[in-house]
């Protein structure tokens, strides 16, 4: 038999990947034990077990994107530790987001000129960190400042644990159920420190490999971890624009 490439084919008629994360509803026409095994999903080729975790709930509004899971999000700082802790800051996160925003989707994001207001209460209300110049796309990146600002610090002894994915995803519902006209001008993706070092240190080999660094290399070699992370969320939420029709694809 002959080998040929295929020049030509038709479109499936199924929803691929793109497809469901854009329209999480599609789900719910799949039997409930199918819909609850995520490797039935992964297998049916509908969505990947990291993306049904990030599918979006009845009842939200389409205009704020799943989290998109790359990296633990979750540190642990404080006691005796032969290895340097280390988080992103807010501006080195925002210059990664905004290089990669432009890198892969010719999305240009920068910092919001609004500020939020003296007395919001509500989380809802928190001006988005990066946004297009017309406004109808915008960034919020959770940091380790705004876990522990918003309560997901949590103090064992002498050991701080900072769960940042948790308080993103907390964030990113609480944008989604905000159903205010206001709230459904912009299309929002919620970013997190991906805290890479935690998984690293879990590596013997790795871990070994760290102490024989200085305490500014094992830096450099986490902010590289953080930024190959961060950047995997940014082309992540492209894709979810170009899925929505707020993108060209």
């Amino acid at each position: 038999m002959e080998v040929r490439p295929v020049k030509n084919y038709k479109t499936p008629d199924y929803p691929d990947e793109r497809k469901v994360q854009a329209h999480p509803e599609l789900l719910e026409r799949l039997p409930a034990r199918w819909r609850a095994n995520p490797m039935v999903i992964a297998a049916l080729g509908m969505c990947s077990a990291a993306m049904l975790a990030g599918c979006g709930a009845k009842g939200e509004n389409g205009n704020v994107a799943p989290l998109f899971l790359h990296g633990e999000g979750t540190m642990s700082t404080g006691c005796v530790s032969v290895v340097r802790t280390f988080f992103l800051s807010e501006s080195e996160a925002k210059e990664i987001i905004r290089a990669e925003a432009e890198l892969y989707g010719n999305l240009k994001l920068e910092d919001n000129p609004v500020q939020a207001a003296p007395d919001a209460l509500r989380r809802s209300d928190k001006p988005m960190d990066l946004v297009t110049e017309d406004g109808k796309i915008g960034v919020e990146y959770i940091s380790a400042g705004d876990a522990e600002a918003w309560g997901y610090e949590e103090n064992r002894s002498t050991v701080s644990v900072y769960h940042i994915k948790d308080a993103a995803e907390e964030h990113r519902d609480i944008l989604a159920k905000d159903d205010r006209e206001e709230q459904r001008t912009i299309s929002k993706g919620i970013l997190y420190d991906p805290c890479a070092s935690s998984a690293l240190l879990d590596d013997e080999d790795t871990l070994r490999e760290l102490t024989e660094l200085s305490g500014e290399e094992q830096e450099e070699y986490f902010r590289k971890a953080d930024e190959e992370e961060l950047r995997a969320q940014v082309r992540d939420f492209i894709d979810w624009l170009e899925a929505e029709g707020v993108l060209a694809s």
